[in-house]
């Protein structure tokens, strides 16, 4: 009988010890998420700045002609590269 006892507790404290170990990884998880979230939001946000600010120095390089074929006049384009790399 103690035997069948022995087993029968070392299984109680075996499913306890995963049942920690689960908690305390999904506690882990949310400190990284908590950490890496904002950073991984400020990566994208100097992204799509940086990407802003590219996009206009090229606009900016357009001849008349091209400006044209894609629907811009020049005074678009110098209103357009005028503007802040922070404003869209």
């Amino acid at each position: 009988m103690r035997t069948t006892e022995t087993t029968h507790s070392r299984g109680a404290a075996l499913t306890a010890g995963t049942a920690t170990r689960a908690v305390a990884g999904t506690v882990q998880v949310r400190i990284v998420t908590a950490i890496f979230r904002p950073l991984w939001i400020l990566i994208e946000l100097v992204m799509s700045v940086h990407e802003r600010w590219r996009q206009r120095q090229h606009l900016m390089m357009l001849d008349d002609h091209l400006l044209k074929d894609i629907g811009l006049s020049r005074a678009d384009a110098d209103q357009e590269t005028s503007k802040p790399f922070w404003k869209e």
